[in-house]
């Protein structure tokens, strides 16, 4: 186990707590998906405020491109954005988009990594809904999409996104 990851109470962040919800994807609890889970908590860790009880990262991607976006929450309830955390989060997330297809389902479009201040990590991934990136989808990220993560079915928004893009053109 790597060093220096801490919890947001002190203690260590290494891998999910025994009944953490991961995915359903195989090999997900694999020592290559713990490394890059540790890989995004230790980026995400040093920006946390003193005495948050939770803290999120979304990551979002279509085709080549991905969007971070990260919170921490209060003990009151009030959530703060990281407006920073460490490029080897994304490069950790990008890995993980890659060893994410399931036959045939195709990688996630969104994970989102909950760390509690109990030391309990959380993996959700969205293989379905449409991400809702800053940024349009654009025809070239749609393509990029297909040819990098084929799958057997796509989701309804992305071939009506095809399709509308197709007809603007």
């Amino acid at each position: 186990p790597s060093q220096g990851a801490q919890a947001l109470g002190g203690q260590p962040v290494l891998r999910p707590v025994p009944g953490s919800e991961i995915s359903d994807t195989p090999g997900a609890g694999d020592a290559t998906h713990v490394a890059l889970y540790e890989r995004i908590a230790k980026g995400v860790l040093p920006h946390i405020p003193q005495g948050a009880t939770q803290a999120q990262v979304l990551c979002q991607s279509v085709g080549n491109v991905m969007e971070l976006a990260a919170q921490a929450t209060l003990p009151d309830g009030e959530t703060k954005p990281l407006p920073q955390i460490s490029q080897d989060v994304a490069r950790a997330f990008g890995e993980l988009r890659v060893l994410s297809p399931t036959t045939g389902e195709g990688p996630w479009f969104g994970a989102l990594v909950t760390m509690t201040s109990d030391g309990k990590l959380t993996i959700n991934f969205n293989r379905e809904t449409q991400p809702r990136l800053q940024r349009g989808v654009t025809a070239e990220m749609l393509r990029t999409e297909r040819e990098r993560f084929p799958r057997d079915t796509w989701p309804q928004w992305f071939t009506d996104l095809e399709a509308e893009i197709e007809a603007g053109e």
